[in-house]
């Protein structure tokens, strides 16, 4: 797994299940989904702008957030 990094929510349909999250880094954002995120809790209240941590995983369909928490 990759080195973590901290972003925030760009945005996250809570009726589609994923949105993007725009790296702390400067690099390209990121897709997130329901499912990547340790906790459902977690999930369910995200907003934009809210503060994650996270793993960046590269697939066949650009980089993903993987094991996101928020912070």
């Amino acid at each position: 797994m990759s080195e973590r990094e901290v972003g925030q929510v760009k945005w996250f349909s809570q009726a589609k299940g994923y949105g993007f999250v725009q790296r702390g880094n400067g690099k390209p954002d990121v897709f997130v989904h329901f499912n990547d995120f340790r906790s459902r809790q977690d999930a369910y209240w995200i907003r934009d702008g809210d503060a994650l941590e996270f793993a960046v995983q590269e697939t066949q369909r650009g980089p993903c957030a993987t094991d996101v928490q928020v912070v």
